[in-house]
């Protein structure tokens, strides 16, 4: 049997019982400030998604996820790129568009930073990115807007600090524009626009930004204080590029830069009152054109905090007026508690999250929503209908925002949001989307056993946490704990251990749970088995794992060494930088083989095989061969009496392995091409879905 026929077949899935298609999202998988993060496709039929989420410690990713309207199913998720990391930021959110030849652009970063773009490399395809140049500057919150002539805008909000453009506090927020220009996958950015500010002391919250009928980019915003401990009014603008101007819903004109009384004089449309906070508002239109902004309203007091409950406030902007402000419901929710979207015949739903768990610092709870129809007053809400509830095993919910360009399977999403005192370090936030037909979840890979060994070897099952040991034996490992021993599950006795405090985690990345090899400091930890025939008669060694590092040297995932204090045997599994390698030993003599400069980018998950038939050595990667060569001086040596996993197999562990490992099973003299195809089956249900 040919490996082929795996290369793009996924393993048998599932749907999940949670309702959510990822739960690999961060603590702020996406932002209210950082519309649109989602987009419909006509053409390509399907919906594409980017979100933020941990990769290892303090490092997180931005990674895009597709789901397909024709087969109802949603694929893997792709981190955009080698430059997708950021750094210890709680939302560093991404903000998602399509430009006129159809590729994603995508655009994030840590606060006050310069911001990242990629671009996808090939038109309406998550699964490839390419590098594009920096926006240099103090930015926060991209949000990107498509224009007419082909031309992207990225509008960002930039921080001045005390003496920096006549501020005398730290921490202004002013709203700023950069052009972006495309030829291919190459992105020419424009010079920085300063489209105003909102007074000394103050910040720039933002709403979604939308193209409108009249050319113009739609936005709404708030006016927050400089450290952020109140969000006062709602202001909404026409914001026309070519005339480098701000023009109000009811048509006064205002060039750049606007000031702070110019924007309470024309653009205000509702004034939060004395000693009362409100919240960003969300924004959208109907079908006929109408502006839709939601906020809310509670009392605070000399803090900035509010006290509970807050009220749920909606306008409607039409023929040049905004409607006076209604309130349709209640929320805890100091932050991100309102999204509004289009629904079916014309009309809306407003969303926010009520009763939310008090050690979530007043964010989430419950999702609700009232719907209103085509043409309808504040005052003609539905019912207020619960669309989905916390509980003992579903956090907090949060942050509902909209997808831009919806189909009617998924209009909106929602995420879990953990507590802020685990902001650096939470991961498995389930991310939510719904439609008209209700929750569209992701599918999860069922436990699939793979074939039993028939000689010697080892396989390690992250599914069931009674094999991994964080004492050695005395405890069944958990979520965060270091894992001192691993047991065969193919019931050999073979034991991997480490008494020392340089074991890897016990961490879940999605739905799988995995060993993470932690990048801090770029990592020393590894597991170590002894005495065993680890590669009498050969080896074949498959590994599903996410691969990071933060430097170019050589990392070993598996090592094998006869006692020489060198690997004298083989080093199945080897990367350096972004190259997959794998080395086998005959005598004294090694023989590497390499696959391409980059077939292993960071933060990806990859399915990789390398084995000896004979006195042959392969590599492949996700199903595809990428080296093979003779063995220098025949035959791999026989006997290994150390294996090592995350490390070298010398006396003197180093090459330390830094990444995710979901799975791996390494066979000792039962190598054949139908063995290798029936272990990348296996690996396929490993890989986090």
């Amino acid at each position: 049997m040919s490996i082929l026929p795996y290369i793009s077949r996924p393993a048998p899935l599932t749907l999940n019982s949670g309702g959510y298609f990822s739960n690999d999202g961060h603590t702020s998988a996406w932002y209210t400030s950082t519309q649109y993060n989602s987009l419909y496709d006509a053409i390509s039929n399907k919906t594409f998604v980017a979100y933020e989420t941990v990769f290892m410690g303090a490092f997180r990713l931005v990674r895009v996820r597709a789901y397909d309207h024709a087969t109802g199913t949603w694929g893997r998720s792709y981190n955009v790129g080698a430059n997708s990391a950021v750094n210890d930021d709680d939302h560093g959110v991404p903000g998602l568009a399509m430009n006129a030849d159809g590729r994603l652009v995508v655009s994030w970063g840590n606060h006050n930073a310069d911001f990242k773009l990629a671009i996808s490399t090939n038109p309406r395809d998550e699964t490839l990115w390419t590098a594009a140049p920096p926006l240099v500057g103090a930015y926060t919150y991209p949000h990107l807007v498509l224009l007419a002539d082909n031309s992207m805008v990225c509008l960002i909000r930039k921080t001045y600090n005390n003496g920096q453009g006549g501020f005398t506090i730290d921490n202004n927020g002013v709203l700023v524009y950069r052009v972006l220009t495309f030829v291919g996958t190459a992105i020419t950015v424009g010079a920085e626009v300063y489209v105003g500010d909102l007074g000394n002391d103050s910040r720039w919250y933002a709403s979604t930004a939308i193209l409108g009928g009249d050319g113009l980019i739609h936005q709404a915003c708030s006016r927050s204080n400089a450290f952020d401990t109140e969000r006062l009014h709602a202001y909404y603008y026409k914001i026309d590029i070519p005339n480098q101007r701000l023009v109000s819903f009811g048509g006064v004109n205002a060039p750049f830069p606007v000031t702070l009384a110019t924007m309470n004089a024309s653009f205000r449309i509702y004034e939060t009152p004395a000693g009362e906070t409100s919240n960003t508002p969300a924004f959208c239109f109907d079908a006929a054109g109408r502006s839709h902004v939601v906020t809310h309203e509670g009392h605070k007091d000399g803090g900035g905090d509010p006290y509970f409950p807050m009220d749920v406030k909606h306008m409607i902007g039409a023929a040049g007026v905004f409607s006076a402000a209604a309130t349709i419901g209640v929320t805890a929710s100091k932050y991100n508690a309102e999204g509004v979207a289009p629904i079916a015949a014309g009309g809306v739903r407003v969303l926010w999250s009520v009763d939310g768990f008090p050690e979530l610092e007043q964010r989430g709870g419950d999702i609700v929503y009232r719907d209103l129809a085509a043409g309808g007053s504040s005052a003609a809400f539905g019912p207020q209908t619960t669309l989905l509830a916390q509980d003992a095993g579903r956090g907090a919910l949060d942050s509902p925002v909209t997808v831009k360009d919806a189909h009617s399977d998924i209009r909106g999403l929602f995420m879990e949001r953990a507590p802020d005192a685990l902001r650096s370090s939470a991961n498995d936030q389930r991310c939510y989307a719904w439609g008209d037909k209700g929750m569209r979840p992701g599918r999860v890979r069922p436990f699939v056993v793979p074939k039993a060994l028939t000689g010697d070897g080892f396989w390690i099952d992250l599914s069931d946490t009674a094999s991994m040991f964080s004492d050695l034996g005395a405890t069944r490992a958990q979520i965060g704990d270091n894992v001192k021993q691993i047991n065969d599950k193919f019931g050999t006795g073979n034991i991997l251990s480490n008494a020392g405090a340089t074991a890897p985690f016990l961490n879940r990345v999605a739905n799988q749970h995995c060993l993470k090899f932690d990048a801090a400091g770029n990592g020393t930890r590894y597991l170590t088995g002894a005495s065993k025939a680890w590669a009498a008669g050969g080896y074949m060694t498959t590994a599903v794992f996410r691969p990071f590092s933060t430097s170019a040297a050589s990392r070993n995932l598996l090592s094998l060494d006869e006692g020489g204090g060198l690997p004298r045997v083989a080093v199945p599994i080897n990367y350096n930088s972004e190259q997959m390698r794998a080395t086998a030993y005959h005598t004294t003599t090694g023989t590497t083989v390499s696959g391409g400069a980059t077939d292993a980018k960071y933060g990806q998950d990859y399915i990789v095989q390398s084995y000896t038939i004979g006195t042959t050595l392969f590599l492949y990667v996700n199903g595809v061969l990428v080296a093979s060569s003779a063995i220098t001086g025949g035959a791999i040596n026989a006997i290994a009496v150390l294996m090592r996993l995350g490390a070298s197999a010398g006396a003197a562990p180093a090459g330390f392995f830094n990444g995710l490992l979901t799975g791996m099973i390494h066979r000792v003299g039962e190598q054949t091409t139908q063995m290798r195809d029936a272990d990348y089956a296996w690996a396929l249900a490993q890989l986090p879905s």
